[in-house]
């Protein structure tokens, strides 16, 4: 910055009220500075109010324009208008354009199939049958037993004792009955899930595939009426003590009453042995 220029700017500075170096007064609290600060000259202190400055800082008186710079301005305008403005045909044909697709847009728009909001469907399941199953495997006997819904003790010891007595009588070590699995159904609380009829035959029916792996199994025993239709099918016949074929299976099954009943019902016993003969 040359000095004239230093001079203008700090008369108009000066004229605005800022001041264009920080003072340099004594600070309260502040950290002493060094000598030269003292001994340093201001630059606005060297700088007179000379006529030269004022007259750089005077606003210039507004000069006429000439006839021929105003003719020429707008001689520049109107060329500048006409290479910027575009061809009418051009104008035309783009808005042909555009109404174009606008229209095959509609007709696409038109075209596809309008989707109705999704409503929630409800599915309606089967009520769920209730079934309490205990199997095990005993040679070439599987066993199963139908157990009372409410039974608070379950399969009892008395159960096992009984069931070991008829499976010795059957010509069976009770030593090889396996331990008793017990099936319960529904096996979920609530009404979202299907747990009807077909849901609760499929359950049995994945635990007899399971248990009929092992070689040497001849006849089911259903002790209990009911078991039929999970175990064989629906609809069959549970006549008691007749030794019939189980289907695709090369099995028989064998219907008698439960244990349950011939541990609390009188001649029970005797009727499940009565029962059980075809298989003596």
């Amino acid at each position: 910055m040359s000095v004239q220029q230093a001079r203008i700017q700090a008369a108009y500075l000066d004229q605005l009220g800022i001041q264009q170096w920080m003072p340099r007064q004594i600070l309260p609290a502040a950290k002493p500075s060094p000598d030269w600060v003292y001994r340093f000259a201001h630059p606005a202190d060297l700088l007179g109010d000379d006529e030269e400055v004022m007259q750089a800082l005077a606003p210039q008186a507004h000069k006429p324009v000439e006839p021929h710079a105003e003719r020429r301005a707008i001689t520049q305008i109107g060329e500048a208008l006409e290479v910027s403005a575009p061809d009418e045909a051009e104008v035309g044909s783009s808005n042909i354009r555009r109404a174009a697709v606008a229209e095959l847009t509609a007709d696409e728009s038109s075209k596809e199939p309008q989707t109705s909001p999704t409503t929630s469907v409800k599915r309606s399941f089967e009520p769920a049958p209730r079934y309490k199953i205990v199997m095990a495997r005993a040679g070439r006997l599987l066993l199963i037993d139908n157990l009372p819904i409410r039974a608070r003790e379950g399969f009892s010891n008395k159960h096992k004792r009984l069931l070991a007595g008829i499976v010795q009588a059957l010509g069976e070590s009770p030593q090889s009955i396996t331990l008793p699995i017990t099936l319960e159904w529904p096996m979920l609380a609530g009404k979202t899930l299907d747990q009807g009829p077909h849901e609760a035959r499929k359950h049995v029916q994945r635990q007899l595939s399971f248990m009929q792996k092992e070689s040497g199994l001849e006849t089911v025993i259903l002790f209990g009426e009911g078991l039929a239709n999970w175990v064989v099918g629906e609809g069959v016949d549970e006549t008691h003590g007749q030794l019939l074929p189980l289907q695709q299976s090369g099995l028989n099954y064998l219907t008698t009453q439960s244990l349950s009943q011939a541990l609390n019902m009188p001649g029970a016993k005797q009727q499940i042995w009565s029962d059980l003969q075809p298989l003596v």
